[in-house]
């Protein structure tokens, strides 16, 4: 929830904004998220408000010890900036922008260029339980919702089916008491091909597991570990027991990318929003990288790396981390096959926004999506959908806010009618500019 995640940053916005000037997207998403934290209305709530006031000072300085010890040696070396220095930038940024010390280092607000557009940053928590929160609520009052459906993996690819988006499969799910629910399958046994197991409500690709086929009714797992068919049915039961689990079809990487993305499935978080006319747009895209042979997903956590990805050209830019273990670290070549990552181009690029496209119309109660693709030797395929999301990706790789970019000024004019319809807000969203480049099309 938003209020949970808000002391980590300042909570002084949450005042400031409701009296700025709300011409551009940026300050127009910062009031709508102020909005919908003043009219929560729950005691437990405004409870935590005041906590947040109180004890932010506190926070911050606890916050900006962690990642100045963590990032400010390497800061003060990378740009000669002292470390008073640094901590006195923070907290401008934090109680100005109500940007948090961690943010500071991963947008590289060090950087005097950088720091100077920090008003147009889109936080984290702005949107994620914040104004996504809202247009949930919005478009459920409007009738039927498909949040539901965003959520569980196992719907998402059975409505993608049925709408005829290309989307990774379902073989099978384990449901709530363990029971086994066969979905593109026939079962009652596992088909003999690669498979790709993960939770149906996971985030951040933990608790995924690849098996690969080894032939004789046998499969062996990244580690070199081999099940039965029948034994490997039962792990997956046993995974069940926990969590809601489902079966995939493992998916693979387009040949031409087999130099960037190692022994995971690469995938993009790509950002479609609804304009005006009711057409979804593909914005903005960013490609993520493994920076590990070992592992079977390309996350973060998992020693993964992301790059911007050209809406144009499909052509990739520099790859980095979240910016906190090494600070201006960027990487042109895959540090493990020595691929080059910048100025690659993606394959079937066209063919990619032409999906995301689709997808959308396919929700198309949802304002704005966050769309996880891989570019497969099948083709492009959705891996999922995220009701959800963020801009950090976006922001860092692109090094530049994206507050005032089209997708927010787009997603205001949805956010302007849901402050209307839900607080009776005379909110009136910035004007809209034309696209800058014509959409790509597979057309």
């Amino acid at each position: 929830m938003a209020y949970v995640r808000y002391p980590v940053a300042s909570p002084y916005r949450l005042v400031t904004a409701l009296f700025r000037d709300r011409s551009q997207p940026a300050d127009f998403i910062h009031y709508a998220f102020a909005q919908f934290i003043w009219r929560k209305r729950d005691a437990k709530h405004y409870l935590l408000l005041a906590l947040a006031f109180l004890l932010w000072p506190l926070v911050f300085i606890g916050a900006s010890l962690h990642f100045t010890r963590r990032c400010g040696a390497k800061v003060r070396k990378l740009t000669g900036k002292g470390i008073t220095r640094q901590v006195m930038e923070q907290l401008y940024c934090a109680v100005v922008h109500s940007v948090s010390p961690g943010k500071y280092y991963i947008f590289d607000l060090y950087k005097d260029e950088r720091r100077a557009k920090a008003g147009e940053l889109i936080i984290r928590y702005e949107f994620k339980g914040g104004i996504h929160s809202l247009m949930q609520a919005w478009t459920a009052r409007k009738g039927a919702t498909t949040k539901q459906t965003l959520n569980n993996k196992v719907d998402f690819a059975i409505r993608c089916k049925k709408h005829g988006v290309e989307a990774i499969g379902v073989i099978c799910s384990v449901e709530e008491g363990g029971r086994l629910v066969w979905v593109d399958h026939a079962g009652p046994e596992l088909p003999e091909r690669d498979l790709f197991l993960k939770p149906t409500k996971g985030k951040g690709g933990r608790g995924c597991e690849r098996w690969d086929y080894a032939g004789n009714g046998r499969y062996r797992d990244i580690a070199g570990k081999e099940m039965t068919a029948a034994e490997l049915l039962a792990h997956v039961k046993e995974l069940g027991r926990d969590k809601l689990y489902m079966v995939q079809p493992r998916a693979v990487n387009h040949p031409d990318l087999a130099g960037l993305c190692g022994a995971a499935l690469s995938s993009m978080r790509i950002m479609s929003v609804m304009n005006d006319r009711g057409e979804p747009e593909v914005l903005f895209a960013v490609f993520k990288i493994s920076g590990r042979g070992d592992s079977v997903v390309d996350n973060f956590h998992a020693g993964g790396f992301v790059c911007k990805v050209d809406m144009a050209t499909g052509e990739l830019g520099a790859a980095t981390d979240w910016g906190i273990k090494e600070p201006g670290r960027w990487i042109t070549r895959h540090p493990v096959t020595g691929a080059p990552v910048e100025g690659a181009r993606l394959p079937l690029w066209r063919e990619t926004v032409d999906l995301v496209r689709r997808a959308h119309l396919a929700f198309a109660d949802r304002p704005a999506v966050g769309w996880d693709v891989a570019i497969t030797d099948q083709g492009p395929m959705i891996v999922e959908g995220n009701g959800q999301f963020g801009l950090d990706m976006v922001q860092r790789t692109h090094a530049s806010p994206a507050g005032n970019s089209r997708f927010c000024a787009l997603y205001c004019w949805h956010i302007a009618q849901a402050l209307r319809d839900m607080y009776g807000l005379d909110a009136t969203p910035p004007a809209l500019v034309p696209p800058a480049l014509p959409q790509a099309s597979a057309a």
